[in-house]
C-alpha cells in the first residue's frame, strides 16, 4: 500500500507495524506520542519510510529486526524517550539522509547479528550516544 500526509499518534502499539514480507510506501507522514515506538518492521518485513516526522514515542522511533530490510530515507526522527532507530535480532535495511536528534538514548543502536546501511545522516543532540554498536 501507499500512504502519504497521514498523522498517526497515541497507538498502544506501534505507530505502524510491517512484518511478514509486507512493502509499503509511507511518505510525508507523523508518527508520533505511541505508548511504544514509532515504526516497527519485523518478521520480513520491508518497507519504504520516506520524509516522514517519527518523534515523541516512547520507545525507539524505529525498531528493525527479525531479517527485515526496509529503507528508513530522508526522515526526522527525534525526541524519543529511548533511541532513535534500534536494529537488533539479525535485522537489516538502509539507514540514510535522516536527521536524529535529542532522543533519550543512541540516535542508532545496532545489535545482535544485525548489518544495516548506514549513510549520510545527521545524528546529533542526544542524550546519550550517537550511533552504537
Amino acid at each position: 500500500g501507499y500512504f502519504e500526509s497521514c498523522s498517526i499518534h497515541r497507538n498502544r502499539i506501534a505507530g505502524f507495524e510491517v512484518k511478514a514480507y509486507a512493502n509499503p510506501t509511507v511518505v510525508r507522514c507523523e508518527i508520533h506520542h505511541g505508548q511504544t515506538g514509532g515504526i516497527y518492521v519485523h518478521e520480513k518485513g520491508r518497507g519504504q519510510f520516506i520524509e516522514n516526522k517519527i518523534y515523541a514515542n516512547n520507545f525507539a522511533g524505529v525498531w528493525i529486526t527479525s531479517n527485515s530490510d526496509p529503507t528508513i530515507r530522508g526522515n526526522a526522527i527525534f525526541n524519543g524517550n529511548q533511541g532513535g532507530v534500534y536494529i537488533f535480532g539479525d535485522g537489516r535495511g538502509l539507514i540514510e539522509g535522516n536527521d536524529i536528534y535529542g532522543n533519550a538514548l543512541a540516535g542508532i543502536q545496532i545489535r545482535t547479528n544485525s548489518c544495516p546501511i548506514v549513510r549520510h545522516n545527521k545524528i546529533h543532540d542526544g542524550q546519550h550516544g550517537g550511533i552504537y554498536v
